[in-house]
């Protein structure tokens, strides 16, 4: 993957190829069938609705889940499963996945990293505050728990996983019993082999951008 990414990275015919592929629901299926996999989990990919401004976000992320609900997970609830898109900019976000959630069948959300609360140099990390208080809502212990697809996963966020705030136990005890990973981006052999025996593959999961 990473060569063919070197290889074809300013090719506009290339890409143009993978935009249809991206758009076109019935090819998806076709790839899926013709390499054996039974379901796909879908969402914005990166930058996501986290690096643009806030009122924007909010209505991007409304507007995006709705076309996937439409075009693919509403339509055909069999091989499509979807990850909602939330501005974590606004207190407010866990009114949209409330909603992905139980309205249009979506199975958690997706966030991609830190998110924009102003200008350039204006971010607010995943372990901070206003955001576990959002993902707590939905994510946590008071409602039925979802997942959520992120691209970071740091020592503060693991620690936070903890009941009391406190890391009561080790890193290893919180990574393999609240996460699972992905092979996203992971193309060396040498570190996927040490994330298997970590996390065991029942906690890895087989993702591509």
């Amino acid at each position: 993957m990473a060569g063919e990414h070197a290889t074809n990275a300013n090719d506009p015919v290339y890409f143009q190829d993978v935009q249809r592929k991206l758009v076109d629901v019935s090819l998806r299926i076709e790839e899926m069938d013709r390499c054996g996999i039974a379901m796909m989990v879908i969402s914005l990919n990166q930058p996501g609705v986290q690096a643009i401004p806030q009122a924007k976000a909010i209505q991007t992320a409304r507007r995006v889940n709705d076309e996937l609900a439409e075009r693919f997970v509403g339509a055909h609830p069999t091989p499509f499963a979807g990850f909602a898109a939330i501005a974590l900019q606004d207190v407010t976000a866990d009114d949209e996945l409330e909603s992905a959630v139980t309205q249009l069948g979506f199975k958690g959300a997706l966030i991609n990293g830190y998110s924009n609360i102003g200008g350039r140099d204006a971010v607010q990390y995943l372990d901070e505050k206003p955001v576990w208080e959002i993902l707590g809502a939905r994510c946590g212990v008071e409602r039925p728990r979802v997942p959520a697809f992120t691209r970071t996963a740091g020592a503060a966020d693991v620690r936070r996983l903890s009941s009391t705030g406190r890391q009561e136990k080790s890193m290893t005890h919180y990574l393999r019993e609240n996460f699972h990973l992905t092979t996203r981006g992971a193309f060396r052999t040498a570190g996927f082999l040490h994330t298997l025996l970590e996390v065991g593959a029942d906690h890895i999961l087989f993702t591509v951008d």
